[in-house]
């Protein structure tokens, strides 16, 4: 299996051979750092538009790294962890951009903008289970949408929720759900 542990900010600027042993240790280093990570990933909801620091820790059997296309595919058995929230999925593409971290000649940083997740989709948080055939998770904005029939269920608060499309706002703790049916407990 393959464990990389993917941070908002990383990678530094292009150069040829130093370039690539560099990505090879940072690879290296991460896959290290995240085998001693915990399971994670809304434990303190983060502002839209705020730095968020917290790495996305992915377990897959395979990864493709597409750096000039700013994306990582990540297929068989996939995990992903981040604070207090847990995805698996049979495959996940990882949409990243370059932004500058200093002044000239300073390093570039890497910046994840968006994760796609597909195939018997699953998501746990806090004794919540969702589940579908696509997730997309858009970091900027701090949203995870499902689609492809998604179901979500709590075991604590006794309801179950089936619709078209699933729209979870986690900073700001709400859900919307278009064509849904409720089921709740008493």
């Amino acid at each position: 299996m393959i464990l990389i542990c993917v941070f908002l900010d990383m990678w530094k600027q292009p150069s040829g051979i130093r370039y690539f042993i560099g990505s090879v240790l940072y690879l290296a280093a991460m896959a290290t750092a995240c085998a001693q990570a915990a399971p994670a990933w809304v434990a303190t909801p983060k502002a839209v538009g705020t730095k968020d620091e917290t790495p996305l820790s992915i377990v897959s059997d395979h990864m493709t790294l597409k750096d000039n296309e700013g994306m990582t595919i990540f297929e068989g058995k996939v995990r992903m962890q981040k604070d207090d929230i847990t995805i698996e999925a049979d495959q996940a593409v990882v949409f990243t951009t370059v932004r500058p971290s200093g002044g000239e000649g300073q390093s570039r940083k890497r910046e994840v903008i968006k994760v796609e997740a597909t195939g018997h989709v699953r998501v746990w948080q806090a004794g919540r289970f969702a589940q579908s055939e696509k997730a997309v998770y858009d970091r900027v904005r701090n949203v995870i949408t499902l689609t492809g029939h998604p179901e979500a269920k709590s075991e604590g608060e006794g309801y179950y929720i089936k619709g078209e499309k699933m729209i979870f706002f986690l900073a700001e703790n709400r859900s919307v759900v278009d064509n849904g049916e409720a089921v709740i407990q008493p």
